[in-house]
């Protein structure tokens, strides 16, 4: 489940598990008050082919809005029928305008399938905890590569100067049997209330919480700690956050606090191993992407991005992302959307992107049943 709360006063919940599989082909039905604003499967002006599975980070950064796009499921990729070892990677896209092309910003490269996790980050102080003359702000994406001897985890730094992308090492090693022990899926800032020293923390799988600080003469402008702060942990962490001034991540049945200082160490401060249950039940998957909206009030009510599932509509199965307009045409009013979960399904380019006024979505509605039931 994602969370993320509107200046307006409502949060929005993400469902992001449905009930019905992907289907190969896409359909291209827009229901009224939304549009598409991302379909896979054409070449942007600079050769690129914009493809892929799945939109997973949407992320407004200097004025544009860029899109982690990602491989995973998708034939055009090596690993999943592909003849052409050069193409169907990870890709960052980027939207310039309102009603754009959107067109690859990066490429990631060989071996990376998914750009794991997209951050517009800032930086108030040095590694020492000396303030910077001016704050900076960097688009951070990180992945890793799995190699034929060993594993790679890499951070992409954008130079907004120049648009080009600077790749730094963050660890290597030797290879998993599961891959997934390496992924990296969250990022976060935070200062440290004891050094007074912005980190920026990075999740590797079973590794754990890796750090790192600004440094303008360290590849990718963040010089990294030698070692993980945490240790292994039980399982590949989701989310990175900050929660009444503390650092806090997710791993598992475990939430964890960092306690700050020279010597950081971290504290179980929740346990859900009494409560989460060891199995959980299969089920299918459901086309479309519900979401929960929670308002001032307290109430909940749910919705569908381009509406319920139905003949003739795209599969969304599932919004992995979203992210208010960064242009000034649209004066904070219209937001946008992206996904597919591919569920280990084929999903050649079923990732999308659809925006919508915001008015639009927060109205509340009587619910509407899609013109014919998902078969």
């Amino acid at each position: 489940m994602i969370r993320q709360s509107l200046p307006i006063g409502v949060v929005i919940f993400v469902l992001v598990r449905g009930l019905f599989p992907a289907e190969s082909s896409a359909g291209d039905l827009v229901a009224p008050g939304w549009e598409r604003s991302f379909q896979a499967g054409y070449t942007d002006p600079a050769g690129h082919y914009v493809g892929g599975a799945t939109i997973m980070h949407l992320v407004a950064h200097n004025g544009m809005l860029f899109a982690a796009d990602a491989y995973w499921c998708d034939s055009r990729n090596i690993w999943y029928g592909g003849t052409d070892p050069t193409t169907g990677w990870a890709q960052i896209l980027r939207l310039d305008k309102p009603g754009g092309k959107w067109v690859v910003d990066l490429e990631l490269g060989r071996q990376f399938l998914r750009p794991e996790i997209l951050k517009s980050v800032t930086f108030a102080t040095d590694g020492a905890g000396k303030p910077l003359d001016q704050p900076v702000n960097l688009l951070l994406s990180a992945a890793f590569s799995p190699r034929p001897g060993n594993v790679e985890v890499a951070l992409f730094t954008r130079d907004d100067a120049t648009g080009k992308w600077a790749k730094s090492i963050v660890y290597a090693g030797p290879k998993a049997k599961e891959q997934g022990e390496f992924s990296v899926r969250a990022m976060c800032v935070h200062r440290d209330k004891v050094t007074g020293v912005d980190r920026l923390f990075l999740s590797i799988g079973k590794l754990g919480i890796f750090s790192g600080v600004f440094d303008p003469a360290a590849p990718g402008k963040v010089k990294w700690s030698g070692a993980g702060e945490t240790g292994p942990v039980e399982t590949r962490p989701l989310a990175i956050t900050e929660a009444n001034g503390d650092l806090v991540f997710s791993s598992g049945r475990k939430i964890y606090r960092r306690i700050d200082g020279d010597k950081p160490s971290y504290q179980i401060i929740a346990d859900l191993s009494d409560i989460f249950p060891n199995v959980i039940a299969a089920a299918g998957f459901y086309a479309g992407s519900i979401i929960a909206i929670r308002d001032a009030a307290g109430k909940y009510r749910l919705t569908e991005v381009n509406g319920p599932a139905g003949a003739g509509k795209p599969p969304l199965v599932a919004t992995y992302c979203f992210a208010d307009s960064p242009f000034s045409q649209d004066h904070g009013q219209v937001i946008y959307f992206g996904g597919l979960d591919a569920n280990s399904q084929p999903a050649h380019n079923l990732a999308w992107i659809f925006d919508t006024r915001l008015g639009d979505f927060l109205r509340a509605a009587a619910p509407n049943k899609p013109a014919e039931e998902p078969r």
